[in-house]
């Protein structure tokens, strides 16, 4: 169950770095589980001394996207609040004022590649599951906001088509050589390889909390006024 779940996410701090562990599970999205993170985030922020935050989980998941069985079950009032919820995590995580890292540890699927896309940077495991949007095959589409993560963040128009288009699953490999992710590393080497990226990140260098939100708002300034407006997709269904 959801209590259950939550007693799984928690916060590491090692020195420089926040570890947010997101979960064992398939560590999907309900809105009890967003606003733990977004509290999280928040907590986060007090401790000066960190500068790079790495999210990750620690099952065959990193994420399976937002939790649709929870969603069916609820009134049309609760769906509006959660998919408030859900857009306010993804703009704090997309202009947070820290170096952010993703450290892919399993699957990536739907909103759990887009809370992956959030981040600055992305390390992956090979041969620990597929980065992919599957919303092709469940017949849903993106919200503005989530549509224009992804324009920002996926490069190649090719890439773009065959992600967004036609759900294609792309292993660690693939999704470096397409540069959805920057690293790939070694089977249970991910968070490792993550701090490793970070300390290159920052290595001899400060960056301002408050310039670093600030640059981060400008370059992605559409997706956070869309995330912001936090219009329901077309396709209509009760997502």
């Amino acid at each position: 169950g959801v209590s259950c779940l939550m007693s799984l996410c928690r916060v590491e701090y090692r020195g420089k770095f926040a570890v947010l562990w997101l979960g064992d599970t398939e560590n999907r999205f309900n809105i009890e589980y967003v606003c733990r993170l977004k509290e999280y985030l928040n907590e986060i922020l007090k401790h000066d001394e960190v500068c790079v935050l790495i999210t990750a989980g620690t099952s065959k998941f990193y994420s399976n996207g937002l939790d649709l069985d929870w969603v069916i079950q609820q009134t049309p009032e609760m769906v509006k609040s959660y998919s408030e919820a859900l857009a306010d995590f993804l703009a704090t995580l997309l202009t947070f004022p820290l170096v952010t890292i993703a450290a892919i540890n399993g699957h990536a699927f739907a909103a759990g590649a887009i809370l992956a896309w959030t981040h600055d940077f992305r390390v992956m495991q090979s041969g620990s599951g597929w980065l992919s949007l599957p919303e092709i095959f469940i017949n849903i589409s993106f919200t503005p906001g989530t549509q224009e993560i992804l324009n920002c963040k996926i490069g190649s128009r090719s890439c773009r088509r065959d992600a967004i288009l036609f759900g294609k699953r792309y292993t660690a490999e693939e999704a470096l050589d397409s540069e959805l992710v920057d690293r790939v590393c070694e089977k249970g080497q991910v968070v490792e390889a993550a701090v490793r990226l970070g300390e290159e990140v920052t290595a001899g260098k400060e960056f301002g909390r408050s310039i670093l939100q600030i640059l981060k708002e400008d370059l992605y300034a559409d997706a956070v006024r869309l995330l912001k407006k936090n219009e329901p997709p077309k396709s209509q269904s009760k997502l």
